[in-house]
């Protein structure tokens, strides 16, 4: 409802993070809080690339250099730049979502944390603030990411694999972006899955998964989430922590075959084995 003096939309306050207390190496560039001594150096999604509506990590590395520390980090879009836009005749302000989680940071330590919140306004920076009994001890802003619509999050230990896919003349709607996640990057919740349109494993170990990875998985692909997998010689350790559900064929060794003449013509190692479910296509 909105009054005399303007109108305010609703802020929405949501948990949702990882918390890691990583011992990592002060990061120079950092802002400095006022009465703090703390720093804070982020990015935003997944290598600084987002999707509107879905669910994006906010990584952030923060440093106390004086005493310890107790108290909350808050992450929001900056949507100041919105305020003044008239809705239904009215100015005013709006307000985003803040997503807070705790975090206790003893003196002269680094903590790696990760945030996730939706990305509802593309575009725009986000807002990272350090609160200490209710008052803001730090705040800056981080640089916008890059939107896309069609997100691909690829594991392999090749740097460049899929790449090639991403620059196939789309059209510019459909054009994907293909991010390459490390095994920390892959988040244990579907529902931070539901983020990206394929999720590409490509003779990469997944025997390091945990269970809630690993859940996370076969419930994305329940929920009409695509996984495609790609090995070989490496078949025992690409696929031990992939749910023996969601694959469409018992491996059982590989096979030598040569590749097409566009693909370079060199030979390539392939699994092998009896079909388990679907059909063939390719």
């Amino acid at each position: 409802m909105s009054s005399t003096g303007g109108f305010r939309l609703p802020t929405r306050v949501a948990l949702g993070a990882v918390l890691a207390g990583l011992a990592l190496p002060a990061l120079a560039g950092a802002a400095q809080a006022d009465n703090r001594s703390l720093s804070v150096t982020g990015h935003v999604g997944y290598h600084d690339v987002t999707k509107q509506g879905e669910w994006m990590p906010v990584n952030l590395d923060i440093t106390n250099r004086g005493g310890d520390f107790q108290g909350s980090v808050e992450v929001s879009a900056d949507t100041s730049s919105l305020n003044g836009t008239v809705v239904k005749g009215q100015t005013g302000s709006v307000d985003a979502a803040v997503y807070q989680i705790p975090v206790s940071l003893p003196a002269g330590a680094t903590k790696h944390l990760r945030v996730y919140m939706v990305a509802d306004y593309p575009g725009m920076p986000v807002a990272v603030r350090v609160v200490e009994n209710g008052h803001a001890v730090f705040a800056q802003a981080l640089p916008s990411a890059t939107n896309t619509g069609t997100l691909i999050g690829v594991l392999s230990d090749e740097p460049t694999v899929f790449d090639d896919f991403a620059a196939l003349p789309f059209p510019s709607s459909l054009a994907p972006k293909i991010v390459h996640l490390t095994k920390d990057e892959l988040p244990d919740s579907q529902v931070m899955l539901r983020a990206f349109d394929l999720i590409a494993v490509n003779d990469f170990a997944t025997d390091g998964f945990t269970s809630g990875q690993r859940a996370a998985l076969t419930d994305y692909v329940a929920n009409g989430g695509s996984l495609l997998l790609g090995t070989g010689a490496a078949w025992h350790k690409t696929l031990a922590g992939v749910g023996a559900d969601l694959l469409p064929m018992q491996v059982t060794g590989t096979s030598m075959i040569a590749s097409p003449a566009a693909a370079g013509g060199a030979t390539l190692e392939v699994a092998t084995g009896s079909l388990s479910g679907g059909r063939a296509w390719l």
